[in-house]
């Protein structure tokens, strides 16, 4: 079949074109999944970026945390060696606490474990603020009862046989403040722990003289 001149081109246009507008769809196509790509791409850098500011924010908050640590426990130059001197340090953890915290009040209770018997209390209230509303058990404390009026906070150590708590209306804590809180109770058992045996043998050295 012999065909003319101007058909041929216009066949050769027809599948020129044909050919043209299979790429062009191709390549739309294309451009399409590279788009769904990029904003896959990005949403996972924001999602990135977001995780790396929270670490950061993280980092900032412990290191917040240990120069509150550090600024708590550098005020003490040395141990206790009397009841006065362990007085002190209870009264200045009772008001470490209550900047942290807002409350009325805060009870600090040392527990020995062995006899569920009470070693030392200390108590603080903000202004005129009423203490405890009723009394505690040291055995509902070291037994963890769940009390509808009280926060309850003690130290992380498990090797003692005594048992620093730290007692506080109900409330919403953060999490930092938790922490520090326990670092207190921490300390305040190492501190009863030191100035126990040292006050007993000065009480002995009195009644000897």
């Amino acid at each position: 079949m012999n065909l003319d001149k101007e058909t041929v081109e216009a066949i050769i246009a027809g599948l020129l074109f044909a050919v043209s507008l299979i790429i062009y769809f191709l390549i739309k196509n294309e451009i399409k999944n590279r788009q769904k790509i990029l904003e896959k791409l990005e949403d996972q850098r924001l999602a990135l970026a977001e995780r790396l500011d929270e670490a950061f924010r993280h980092i900032g908050q412990v290191n917040i945390q240990i120069q509150e640590v550090k600024s708590i426990f550098s005020e003490f130059k040395k141990y206790p060696k009397s009841k006065g001197d362990f007085k002190s340090i209870l009264k200045n953890f009772a008001q470490k606490v209550l900047s942290m915290v807002d409350v009325d009040w805060v009870l600090f209770r040392i527990v020995d474990l062995e006899n569920l018997k009470t070693l030392k209390e200390y108590s603080q209230a903000r202004g005129g603020s009423v203490l405890l509303k009723s009394a505690i058990e040291n055995s509902a404390l070291v037994y963890r009862a769940d009390f509808k009026e009280y926060t309850i906070l003690n130290s992380g150590q498990e090797n003692l046989s005594i048992k620093a708590f730290c007692v506080l209306p109900k409330k919403e804590i953060k999490q930092e403040a938790r922490i520090l809180i326990s670092a207190i109770a921490s300390q305040l058992e190492m501190m009863f722990l030191i100035f126990t045996p040292a006050y007993l043998m000065n009480e002995h050295d009195i009644k000897q003289s």
